[in-house]
């Protein structure tokens, strides 16, 4: 259980292109994981943008931990230091026999974690920046958004995206920007799909100039006056 967490400025403009229930949903389960480490259940466009934030919440969760017991090793005195000289060594109890010491052991530990790793032997997928740096796409957002967009061949989609972008120096995007650029995109695509599956069916489906009349068989009156306009056309 945390106190505080850090809320990053990519999380809020991913969640701006979620109706204001979705992005409510959205918010807790990123302060519930974020702060009590409780796994969200979510479902939809909410649980693609949580996987995208998942990486760095979880990243910034080690770094937590891994302070909270750098703090407990102060408490005690800090780590004990092996005099290699006097002995105190398990493999060469009386000492450095035959062997040459090696000083130049670097037991710093990096800590430093990059959020958008692809550790698939896939070529990662890279979306140029404003900046003519690149965005890496990691195979945790992809997965989050293919199941927020069903009908979305997502890696098909961020491969336009490089192109575009290519293409379109002046319209590049910021770090800050990119995910919501992606997500905006992809969302897009999705309502497209889903309106062009849409079936037809009833009187609500076919035209306005039609589905007023209310009917949807002509009535004798109509077809015998569409016979006399026929009649008159002949004459």
């Amino acid at each position: 259980m945390r106190d505080n967490f850090i809320f990053y400025r990519s999380f809020y403009e991913g969640a701006k292109v979620l109706k204001d229930s979705d992005r409510l949903k959205l918010y807790e389960a990123i302060f519930e994981y974020a702060l009590d480490n409780t796994e969200p259940k979510l479902k939809g466009y909410p649980l693609g943008m949580f996987s995208m934030a998942r990486p760095q919440l979880d990243a910034n969760n080690k770094r937590y931990q891994d302070g909270l017991k750098g703090a407990e090793h102060g408490k005690k005195g800090g780590r004990h230091k092996k005099n290699k000289l006097s002995g105190d060594n398990e493999e060469n109890p009386i000492g450095f026999l035959n062997k040459t010491p090696n000083e130049n052991v670097n037991d710093n530990e990096n800590d430093n974690v990059n959020e958008n790793v692809n550790t698939s032997d896939e070529e990662a997928i890279k979306l140029v920046l404003d900046t003519g740096e690149y965005y890496s796409v990691t195979n945790e957002q992809i997965q989050g958004w293919q199941q927020s967009v069903p009908l979305v061949d997502v890696k098909s989609e961020l491969r336009k995206m490089q192109l575009w972008l290519e293409g379109n120096p002046k319209k590049r995007k910021t770090t800050k920007g990119i995910t919501r650029f992606i997500t905006g995109w992809l969302v897009r695509e999705q309502n497209s799909k889903e309106q062009n599956s849409k079936p037809i069916t009833g009187v609500e489906d076919v035209p306005d100039w039609y589905g007023n009349t209310k009917q949807t068989e002509p009535t004798p009156e109509l077809l015998e006056e569409i016979e006399k306009m026929k009649e008159s056309m002949r004459l």
